[in-house]
């Protein structure tokens, strides 16, 4: 948080606040012009009634947005058993924590369950030859390794193995690892006076506009949630 709000410092942002909360406890009614979510709902035992509450959250013609990923989208190229043995072994802890590591597909059909309405979705993927998106599946990986050794997901050989052999791919500067399929859906609350959607914006625009506002010092309240659970409000 003391990162996050010097960032914001430095930036130029002073109409920006952080807050840490938990998200299955935040209840709030008609409070925000945009929610945006990102990263978050893989990581949800009950990721509905989060995406209740957001809706619950939002101003009539107010905004609701989440990104959230597909790991069977996730790729690399050549094959590499290291990564196969990455994919299975963040599912499997993913699984093992009552967390979905697939929820990006389903998501769709969560949001109109969850009341949305007017929801859109896009899809986008990151692919990397070199640099530090490159590196987001092996750096995944030994952040894990320890919660995959206590939970008896794999033997130290098996997790070392695997570690040795996804950096030496990735350090091939001849191969290609992409981050897993993101999934981007949004929904606007109806108003009285509906705002113009002849030429309806993309999640990216959307998200590029309210930090525009942001910077400018709009009069907007904005909740941003992410995976590791911290928040900020305007």
């Amino acid at each position: 948080m003391d990162l996050a709000r010097k960032v914001a410092s430095q930036a130029g942002l002073g109409n920006v606040r952080f807050h840490r909360l938990n998200v299955q406890d935040w209840v709030e009614e008609s409070q925000c012009d945009c929610i945006y979510s990102r990263f978050l709902l893989t990581h949800l035992a009950d990721p509905l009634r989060v995406l209740r509450q957001m809706w619950r959250a939002i101003r009539p013609g107010g905004l609701a947005v989440v990104e959230d990923i597909d790991f069977g989208g996730y790729f690399c190229h050549p094959q590499c058993t290291g990564f196969d043995a990455y994919m299975r072994l963040y599912r499997a802890a993913a699984r093992r924590q009552g967390a979905d590591a697939d929820i990006g597909p389903k998501l769709y059909g969560m949001l109109l369950g969850a009341g949305w309405r007017d929801v859109k979705v896009n899809v986008v993927q990151p692919t990397f030859a070199s640099g530090e998106g490159k590196q987001i599946a092996l750096l995944t990986l030994l952040n894990i390794a320890d919660s995959l050794l206590e939970e008896k997901l794999a033997t130290e050989p098996e997790l070392q193995s695997a570690i040795d052999d996804l950096t030496r791919f990735t350090d091939d500067p001849r191969t290609l690892v992409s981050l897993p399929r993101v999934f981007q859906l949004w929904g606007r609350r109806e108003c009285v006076m509906p705002p113009n959607t002849a030429l309806e914006p993309t999640a990216a625009a959307l998200l590029r506009s309210t930090v525009a506002a942001v910077r400018t010092g709009a009069e907007r309240s904005t909740l941003s949630v992410d995976g590791c659970g911290s928040a900020f409000v305007r």
